[in-house]
């Protein structure tokens, strides 16, 4: 995505999280980040020029 996770979007996580529809998940780890931990893009991913 490319830029960084809007507050409403982690809310969204959290209100899942806390829905019975997440009822089957134990011991995960949730990663919002907008995949830049999938790109290993952590430190360039959300620089300030980044396209």
């Amino acid at each position: 995505m490319g830029r960084p996770v809007e507050p409403d979007e982690i809310a969204a996580i959290v209100a899942f999280l806390l829905s019975p529809d997440a009822a089957a998940m134990t011991g995960s780890v949730v990663v919002a980040d907008s995949g830049a931990a999938a790109v290993d893009l952590p430190t360039i991913a959300f620089a300030p020029d980044a396209q």
